[in-house]
């Protein structure tokens, strides 16, 4: 039997050849275990795993599959899914700790692909084994604050620092010799388990004592595991490179899941027919594809998704169809995106926001000048969203993901960013029609706007380039939206004259619709002049 645990919240009868594993043999006798600290997503977790002790699942009595799913319908059994090789390391690695030697486990992975989820697997069987486990968060506003995730890992403990304390000044290595000497000291002669997760977000004292710790705890039953985002703005490359260095480092690196583990969820949750379709829309990240399942019970399979709008330009807000059911901007898929987004940092965040508005024409020159965004932090960027499945392999989003990111936009971020996207294609040579597209998603978007010169031409220009294809129905609406967009004056008038023109594609009798009224004489000439004419000429008799 491997040496493998999935996390396991209803007890399963062990069969009479199970042998207790090193996890399970551990402590257990000194009764010095037990979770220290707050998880972030659980904070109920740490006293929920001491009163599991008495009636903890030994590992050798767990039922081993290779792929899981998400909480069936009694809501009895958590799985972790395509996570054998990480879980297998992690129970090295505390077993490693339990018979005396120090390991470090940097456990690194896009966003939303289960890193959180894996720790805590962790940390419950580490506490059901017997160990003090101390646990952290860091945050970004805990980062400005010093020892910040120190504090949190000694919150825990069941008396203050008698000695030492928390140095009130830069760190030593009298001061971080001194610490974690009384961390060992409160851990008696256990394995003592230190998880920190999302470390990219931990303040500079806590990184010392933590590089510290992995350094020269090399010989003591200690175990501290670290996890983290990778292409993450806030993450320090020092620090993780400077651990991997370590003899006693791990590395695991989660990944989105393969096709065949969405499969076996998909089979698991009565979808087989839409496994192309899930994984497809999530791209394999498990937050995503858990939300998908959740879902399914209004799926129609076989659903046909809108045509893209003007330009492949759909416009914003409109409902992208997923797995047969609409995307809600509100709904559980569109907000597991946003969390996606949001942990994956500010400039991830915008960057992914220029994808979703740029869509098909997506390219790290085109997010830089539309953003201002340096072009390394873009790249990289970037890189962290395609890790995490919100982009395609092409670089742009699904039109589910893109539906959800652009949801979310105030009408007015929404405006703006159409706004500059259209003037970007256009400047880098795109087509008129291809850029006057986000002009006119900006239209539908908010009203309370004008075009400017510039804008007001590109929607000419193609205008005339659909009238040159023959589309005349496309080239009225677009010089309809030029003519509502432009402010008053003389490009106003001009505009009118186009429409009028475009018109007569229709018959004399179009020409009624432009508003009524002679032009204005700002034109040189005034009302007698050049432009007045040929509109004349085009008003039915």
């Amino acid at each position: 039997m491997p040496r493998s645990f999935l996390m396991v919240r209803r007890p399963v009868q062990p069969s009479r050849t199970a042998w207790p594993s090193p996890l399970e043999r551990g402590w257990r006798a000194g009764g010095r275990g037990g979770v220290r600290g707050r998880p972030r997503t659980d904070p109920g977790l740490a006293g929920a795993a001491l009163r599991r002790r008495s009636t903890a699942v030994p590992v050798g009595a767990v039922r081993l599959v290779r792929f899981g799913g998400s909480t069936n319908r009694d809501g009895t059994i958590m799985t972790l899914v395509g996570r054998t090789t990480a879980i297998r390391t992690l129970t090295d690695a505390f077993t490693n700790c339990a018979e005396g030697c120090s390991r470090t486990v940097l456990v690194e992975g896009p966003t939303g692909c289960g890193k959180s989820a894996l720790v805590h697997l962790l940390i419950e069987r580490a506490a059901a084994a017997g160990a003090v486990v101390l646990c952290a968060t860091g945050s970004p506003a805990g980062r400005r604050t010093a020892w910040n995730v120190v504090r949190q890992l000694l919150t825990g403990l069941s008396g203050p620092l008698r000695r030492t304390g928390i140095p009130q000044r830069e760190p030593r290595a009298e001061d971080l010799r001194s610490l974690y000497a009384e961390l060992r000291e409160a851990a008696g002669d256990g394995p003592l388990v230190l998880c920190v997760d999302d470390v990219h977000h931990a303040d500079d004292e806590s990184l010392a004592f933590l590089s510290y710790l992995a350094r020269h705890a090399r010989a003591a039953r200690t175990l501290l595991v670290l996890a983290g985002p990778v292409h993450h703005e806030s993450g320090d490359p020092a620090f993780t490179t400077g651990l991997m260095h370590l003899p006693t480092s791990r590395r695991i690196r989660l990944e989105r899941l393969g096709p065949a583990e969405v499969t076996a969820l998909a089979e698991r949750a009565g979808c087989r027919e839409q496994v192309c379709s899930l994984y497809e829309l999530s791209g394999g990240n498990p937050l995503l594809l858990r939300t998908l399942l959740d879902e399914r019970s209004g799926a129609a399979p076989g659903a046909r998704r809108p045509a893209p709008g003007c330009g492949g330009c759909p416009p914003a807000g409109a409902g992208i169809r997923h797995g047969g059911t609409a995307a809600d901007p509100g709904g559980p898929f569109a907000r597991a995106v946003h969390a996606c987004l949001h942990r994956a940092g500010a400039t991830a965040a915008a960057v992914g926001r220029a994808a979703a508005v740029l869509d098909r024409a997506t390219t790290p020159e085109r997010i830089t000048e539309l953003t201002g965004i340096a072009p390394p932090a873009v790249r990289r960027g970037l890189a962290g969203l395609r890790a995490a499945g919100l982009l395609s392999g092409a670089g742009h989003p699904t039109p589910a993901v893109r539906a959800a990111v652009l949801g979310a936009l105030s009408p007015a971020d929404l405006v703006a960013l159409h706004r500059r996207a259209a003037l970007v294609l256009h400047r880098q040579g795109r087509p008129a029609v291809e850029a006057a597209g986000h002009l006119l998603s900006a239209a539908l978007s908010a009203t309370g706007w004008s075009a400017t010169g510039e804008e007001t031409e590109l929607l000419c220009a193609a205008a005339e380039s659909r009238m040159a294809e023959g589309d005349g129905r496309c080239a009225l609406a677009l010089l309809e939206a030029a003519h509502q967009l432009c402010g008053e004056g003389a490009r106003r008038d001009h505009v009118a004259v186009r429409l009028a023109r475009a018109g007569r594609l229709f018959g004399p009798t179009a020409a009624v619709r432009l508003p009524a009224g002679p032009p204005g004489g700002s034109y040189e000439g005034g009302p007698g002049g050049a432009p007045a004419r040929p509109l004349a000429q085009l008003l039915p008799l």
